[in-house]
């Protein structure tokens, strides 16, 4: 009655527990394994993320905006747009199965720009369950990371082609060799401001403009005379020179009239000039520019009425018009490399790719060993202590039936007792 009255101690709960060892040892065996792959590849998946933190050699403006060579600006979050993770994922097949859709649509990829004392930095975070693997997903953030070098490269790419389309575009040879000495002065420029380019280079930049400069003097003696080809356009292009004169020779006009009669809304012809001085120079220099184009093509045409077939001179100096074409698209070859060089440069904070939110298969094992023997401590004594008290509840049952018969063996012999007292 003691015991019943003071309750389980721990030891009555071991042993209940231990009554049921073998049901324990099955559901902290099952538990386990289960847990440990489901804390892995379901709920750990589901939060692992992939991480890169790196940096691009491309300018940043005050407001964080890229700035492109070209003279464009963009937001460094177009690097994760849509179109750009799409362009991705096409240009390579490994990325194949990476849904960049669902991707974007339920934002489990992000960008930030982190701005530092001396340099910027970019880190982009994505869902691990998009890739295959770690490694696919490492060069599928690197793609994204590499976006500017790849875009400035292809419009690297083309500056040469370019040269040659817009060379051949240009009317006469006036046009053409002012083209080229503007490209030369336009590399010479971005030499200087780019590393990685030789002095050598540098050096063929400059003596390039000294042969532009030599062929410009050369262009209006007998060196050119227009070929039959080319006589038609020339014609046009005197018309629209015409049209520019007249223009600026307009302009001109209203400048010197303003400064004559000093101002409009003046009283009495006042002496104040309205006009800056620089201006009517500005325009009586073009108007002298262009009507000196329109002579010299008119002489070209005068010289070549018919449109014969070119001179030898002509020919010659079209050879150098060409050679200084050719060099100017090789230097813009250079170009190309060094631009690429030099806006591919990735540089990594720490390791290139790091996983956040992961459980390993050792946490989740400890994780679910441990809820295994709780869940398989509380269930084998819910069981050993419902068996205990059936057994309990059985034995109480029987007790009832034997303090009968007891009782009726006592009866009989105090009824034998008695009877023997009696006949005495």
């Amino acid at each position: 009655m003691d015991e019943e009255k003071g309750g389980l101690t721990f030891g009555d709960i071991c042993r209940i527990i231990w009554s049921q060892k073998w049901l324990a040892l099955a559901l902290l065996i099952a538990i386990t394994i289960a847990g440990t792959f489901g804390l892995k590849y379901g709920y750990g998946a589901g939060k692992a993320e992939y991480v890169s933190t790196f940096s691009i050699n491309i300018s940043i403006s005050e407001d964080g905006m890229l700035e492109y060579p070209d003279n464009t600006r963009r937001n460094y979050r177009d690097l994760i747009s849509i179109e750009n993770l799409t362009a991705i994922k096409t240009d390579n097949e490994d990325f194949s199965s990476v849904n960049v859709e669902v991707m974007r649509k339920r934002g489990d990829i992000k960008i930030t720009q982190n701005r530092g004392e001396k340099d910027v930095t970019y880190t982009v975070r994505v869902k691990a369950e998009y890739f295959a693997s770690v490694d696919i997903a490492s060069e599928f953030i690197k793609e994204i990371a590499c976006t500017p070098s790849r875009e400035i490269y292809k419009w690297a790419q083309g500056l040469a082609a370019d040269a040659g389309i817009s060379f051949n575009q240009k009317l006469g040879n006036e046009q053409k060799l002012a083209y080229l000495k503007s490209q030369l002065t336009d590399i010479d420029r971005r030499f200087k401001s780019l590393g990685g380019i030789s002095d050598a280079d540098k050096q063929k930049v400059s003596n390039l403009l000294l042969t532009a400069t030599a062929l410009a003097g050369e262009l209006h003696t007998a060196y050119y005379e227009p070929s039959a080809a080319a006589l038609e356009d020339y014609k046009s292009l005197i018309k629209g020179l015409e049209s520019e004169r007249e223009l600026a020779q307009s302009v001109l006009d209203n400048l010197k009239n303003l400064n004559l009669n000093g101002g409009e809304g003046s009283e009495n012809g006042s002496n104040t000039i309205l006009v800056n001085g620089a201006d009517i120079i500005k325009y009586a220099e073009q108007v002298a520019s262009l009507t000196q184009q329109i002579n010299n093509y008119q002489a070209y045409i005068d010289k070549n009425p018919e449109g014969t077939v070119e001179s030898a001179a002509s020919k010659a100096f079209t050879v150098k018009l060409e050679k200084l074409l050719a060099d100017v698209q090789s230097l813009t070859a250079i170009e190309e490399c060094n631009y690429y060089k030099n806006t591919s440069l990735i540089s990594y904070e720490g390791a290139p790719l790091v996983t956040e939110g992961e459980i390993g298969f050792v946490k989740a094992g400890i994780l679910s060993l441990v809820v295994g023997l709780i869940v398989a401590a509380l269930v084998a004594y819910i069981v050993g202590f419902i068996v205990l008290g059936r057994k309990k509840s059985t034995t109480n049952s029987d007790k009832p039936a034997d303090d009968k018969a007891a009782s009726n063996n006592v009866s009989v012999e105090a009824a034998t007792d008695t009877n023997s007292e009696e006949i005495k």
